[in-house]
């Protein structure tokens, strides 16, 4: 790869220190009970390992596992043919490239998050051919097949990637019936998903980098499957992204140990008992790197939501911020929005710190949970943000609010006071009933906006230096927490230009959209 092409360097904020913490606390767990002569374990030891996993799944999401049994020779046999096959030159390596109908092979080109990474690898399915849909049509029904391809050399690689994958999908198994134990599931709960799964294999080379202090291996990412099983070299690199404090702390490779992270399905599986966790690859300036990450996947048929079993329902609590709705306050004695979103504080610094919850933002509401995303992330499952302005890291409210200015409708009969004075910026906002009923409930039931126009109350209105100084939010605590943005297709408060620019500068995890929706989303397409 040679010198460092500024395709790789990461932005300076997401840029690997030199010097790591090394992870202490990160499980080490004996699977031996489960390879020992007896035909069943006994009850209390397999107990004991079925805790030891739950516990590590909840409070890592990753751990280590020695005495697995997978053989030495196998791991070494799969190893040795990964660098013979990586050692070759680019032109040997190339012939079998993956491509868009060719989908496993080499590869050198691969980002994360828009970085290229600094590696290149070889994949290959785990079920040959794997079933796959021919198009993201949710409609389209037709299938395709998805196949291997060989390289010429090593000649061995075939054959030890196939031995390789038999015994690592037998100890995935394992693996996931102890997760369904630990989650009070019966044992095989987990396997019908993987009837047709689509599990590969991806064989990693990292050479040595001249930049490690400004490229990785592979940048912050979560594992979108269901659990991953990585073989290391004695070379480590492996990041994680501790959850307690969001520091980036290196896993210490452990001899003939595989690292187990829980992926994304499984965090939806458990109903978010279970947490996928973000992870990264520093790179060595040195030495070169190997590993070998089986990504459990299943059928791409899945239907991915909580499990019924796991799933009790939500407490839903509605927070009128300060001087709003039934709030006793009056908008004239708050003197920064740090008092208008304290109700919000106040509630998130009332639960305990092992509870979690969903935050929903709508319209102003999305500077709300963006405080509290800065404040309490350990609090927070994932924040939603409908129809909402979405500041970040990357986006300032400074920024956010003079690009939301320029693009606001007509007032139409909207009212401004002007308690400091009629040459000073206006102190408080009431939307007009006119306005309401044709900008922002015009696809909402009559009745909803009549209510409003009813109950509605004026809306302090805050200075961009008192909001610049009350939302500084960090890629470390705002950025750790998942976020979704919820547009609506008719919204003329929130124009479609302004969501997507939001969305462009800061982008979330997810995007939905609802259809046939005002800006009021919860009163003209309530689900």
């Amino acid at each position: 790869m040679g010198e460092v092409d500024p395709a790789f360097i990461q932005e300076l904020e997401h840029r690997p220190k030199l010097s790591t913490i090394e992870a202490e606390g990160i499980p080490l767990i004996d699977l031996s009970v489960l390879n020992s002569a007896d035909a069943e374990p006994d009850p209390n030891t397999l107990q004991s390992l079925v805790s030891e996993i739950g516990n590590a799944c909840k409070e890592w999401g990753f751990f280590q596992i020695i005495n697995h049994g997978v053989s030495v020779e196998q791991r070494q046999k799969l190893e040795k043919a990964s660098r013979e096959f990586f050692a070759q030159p680019l032109e040997e390596k190339v012939k079998v490239r993956r491509d868009d109908v060719k989908v496993y092979g080499y590869y050198d080109g691969e980002h994360t998050k828009n970085v290229r990474d600094w590696k290149e690898v070889f994949d290959f399915t785990v079920q040959n051919p794997t079933i796959v849909p021919a198009s993201k049509n949710p409609d389209d029904k037709e299938v395709i097949e998805w196949h291997n391809q060989w390289p010429d050399y090593p000649p061995e690689l075939k054959e030890a990637c196939e031995e390789y994958s038999e015994e690592l999908e037998k100890l995935a198994f394992k693996l996931m019936e102890l997760i369904a134990l630990s989650l009070g599931l019966p044992p095989n709960k987990f396997h019908g998903f993987f009837k047709d799964q689509t599990s590969f294999i991806r064989l990693n080379h990292y050479p040595p980098c001249p930049a490690p202090d400004l490229a990785l291996g592979v940048g912050r990412h979560k594992d979108a499957g269901a659990l991953t099983i990585l073989n290391q070299d004695d070379v480590g690199g492996l990041e994680v992204k501790r959850k307690s404090d969001g520091e980036w702390i290196r896993v210490k490779p452990t001899p003939d140990a595989f690292i187990i992270n829980v992926g994304d399905i499984i965090q939806v599986w458990s109903n978010e008992t279970y947490e996928s966790v973000e992870h990264r690859v520093a790179v060595n300036s040195e030495r070169e790197r190997f590993s070998i990450p089986f990504f459990f996947n299943p059928a791409h048929y899945t239907n991915v939501k909580p499990l019924e079993e796991l799933t009790r329902g939500h407490n839903v609590t509605a927070i009128d911020l300060a001087g709003s709705g039934v709030d006793p306050q009056q908008v004239n004695t708050l003197t920064s929005i740090s008092d208008y979103i304290k109700p919000l504080r106040d509630l998130m610094e009332s639960l305990p710190d092992q509870q979690k919850v969903v935050l929903v933002g709508h319209s102003l509401g999305g500077l709300a949970i963006s405080q509290a995303m800065e404040r309490f992330p350990h609090k927070i499952s994932v924040a939603v943000f409908v129809t909402a302005l979405m500041p970040g890291p990357t986006l300032n409210i400074s920024t956010l609010t003079e690009r939301a200015l320029k693009q606001q409708n007509s007032p139409m009969d909207n009212r401004y006071t002007y308690d400091d004075g009629p040459n000073k910026p206006p102190t408080t906002f009431v939307f007009g009933p006119i306005f309401l009923s044709s900008q922002v409930y015009q696809l909402s039931p009559p009745q909803d906006w009549t209510l409003a126009s009813m109950l509605m109350r004026p809306i302090r209105l805050y200075s961009v230096e008192d909001m610049s100084r009350e939302l500084v939010l960090s890629e470390k605590k705002y950025g750790s927490v998942n976020r979704v943005f919820i547009i609506s297709d008719n919204d003329m408060v929130s124009t479609n230009d302004l969501v997507w620019w939001m969305i462009h500068k800061n982008p979330p995890q997810q995007v939905e959209e609802v259809k046939g929706s005002d800006h009021m989303v919860m009163m003209s397409q309530p689900i």
